[in-house]
């Protein structure tokens, strides 16, 4: 099983103690010979992004899978009441971003900065609100007809970040496989060597051997294929749609990146170039290779596990890498709002897990709202738990009585109801313990008297602590 590595001051410490961070010569050389790398040798947004410089200190990242505000209506001097709309074109600035594309491809609208670099204290992933609205517009084109209601809009806003967060998340994984490599080697750079074009080694821009259909960078491909797989099955119900979307945008991007479509993650050909970035990794064939204590620590990452799926990696993972969703003040700020990350904040004294932030991120937006209203304004405390107030639109009832749910938590229930009253979402919180906090644990469209007995009766497994990723500010288990 791949052992979990603390990304803290130790882990970054031992790589600048044993010289095997990317030194200032290797960027340079790095970008001279024609690759695109600049999204992750720099902290600093794109020029082309913004009229005005982006200070990036003034928006501080946070750790975790990042969840937007729900959208909220646009007032300017044509729709002064305010109205749900994309961003016009001239407002995005299209033709520029498109061009961006064209040379960066996924990249160009979001970048991953690793801690093999200077300064270590800003790793990780930065998104353009810009480019999230950008790729958003791309894909209702794609998959609906105008005009767009809310909740078309406020989907495609969140297919794209996902997209783009994953894309940056399969860069993330590839540097944490060269480091868990270092720790059990110190002596001999991977992450560093891997960033840097030499003659006697493979490296991140160098020819791709395996497939004849993929041209380098063979990590860019994979990237979005990675993020392709990831956004199909978390938005099942639109699957079809959605995946037709992502590789039209796919197709307008450079060589490497254009390619995902080949490398389909789980096939033979994403084994097969899997293995080819392994072995560009550690700088080895399939022959010397095939067998190394490295590669059998390596391949779980990549492959889901030697036995089966490794969940806990993406969750546990995801709760450790800082993303920022940077404010480039594009279209006068009209939409920044609407693209700011959510936090727990809104969702009062909650925190709570990975996989309700993800069934959130999916649910309506009038059911998002009512949600935040719900636990902001109508929790209140008594000595068992947690009580709903009485409101035209919403009921609570605890899941269940008795001792069987005493041990190991205590699950309550409440209901929300969309705006035509026709569809009722299911939202479970429990107490988690040792440390007492309050946890959404998951949420769903509520469905047939059977489907929700089998879905309750899951709840009564423990939340594995990594498993808790979005916290409130008071909480003890951060």
């Amino acid at each position: 099983m791949v052992q979990k590595i603390d990304l803290t001051g130790r882990v970054f410490r031992m790589l600048k103690e044993n010289n095997l961070m990317i030194e200032e010569s290797q960027r340079s050389s790095t970008n001279e010979n024609g690759q695109y790398e600049e999204w992750m040798l720099s902290r600093e947004a794109p020029d082309e992004w913004s009229d005005d410089n982006v200070n990036q200190a003034d928006q501080p990242d946070e750790r975790g899978y990042p969840i937007l505000a729900p959208i909220e209506r646009i007032a300017d001097e044509e729709h002064p009441e305010g109205v749900f709309r994309f961003p016009h074109r001239w407002e995005m600035r299209t033709p520029q971003i498109e061009q961006l594309i064209k040379e960066r491809g996924t990249d160009a609208l979001a970048w991953y900065h690793p801690f093999h670099m200077d300064s270590q204290e800003n790793w990780g992933i930065t998104i353009l609100d810009q480019g999230i609205w950008y790729l958003a517009c791309k894909l209702a084109e794609k998959m609906y007809t105008k005009p767009y209601e809310d909740n078309q809009i406020q989907l495609c806003r969140n297919i794209a970040k996902n997209f783009l967060y994953h894309h940056e998340m399969f860069h993330f994984k590839v540097e944490l496989a060269a480091t868990m490599v270092e720790i059990i080697n110190p002596y001999k750079p991977i992450y560093a060597h891997y960033w840097s074009p030499q003659q006697d080694r493979e490296w991140f821009g160098s020819e791709v051997k395996s497939q004849a259909y993929v041209i380098a960078p063979l990590e860019e491909a994979l990237a979005n294929s990675y993020a392709l797989d990831k956004i199909c099955s978390q938005f099942e119900d639109v699957r079809k749609d959605v995946k037709k979307a992502i590789v039209s945008f796919i197709k307008t991007q450079p060589d490497g990146w254009k390619h995902a479509w080949r490398v389909s993650v789980g096939g033979e050909n994403w084994k097969v170039a899997m293995n080819e970035l392994i072995n560009k990794l550690l700088n080895a064939t399939d022959e010397d290779n095939l067998f190394s204590p490295h590669r059998t620590l390596l391949a779980p990452l990549f492959f889901n596990g030697g036995q089966g799926k490794e969940d806990w990696i993406e969750e546990y993972y995801e709760a450790i890498v800082p993303c920022r969703i940077l404010d480039t003040g594009f279209a006068r700020g009209l939409f920044s709002k609407s693209g700011r990350r959510e936090t727990p904040r809104p969702l009062g004294a909650f925190c709570m897990t990975n996989r309700c932030a993800k069934e959130y991120e999916g649910a309506p937006r009038g059911i998002q709202l009512d949600l935040i209203t719900a636990v902001t304004q109508d929790w209140v405390a008594s000595g068992n738990g947690f009580s709903l107030e009485s409101r035209r639109r919403r009921e609570y009832k605890p899941v269940s009585k008795g001792s069987k749910w005493q041990k190991p938590v205590r699950v309550r229930e409440f209901r929300l109801f969309s705006d035509n009253n026709q569809d009722s979402w299911r939202v479970y919180e429990e107490k988690y313990r040792p440390t007492q906090e309050r946890v959404l644990r998951k949420m769903h469209k509520k469905g047939s008297d059977g489907k929700q007995s089998i879905q309750i009766k899951k709840l009564k497994k423990p939340i594995d602590p990594y498993k808790i990723e979005h916290h409130n500010e008071e909480c003890n288990h951060k």
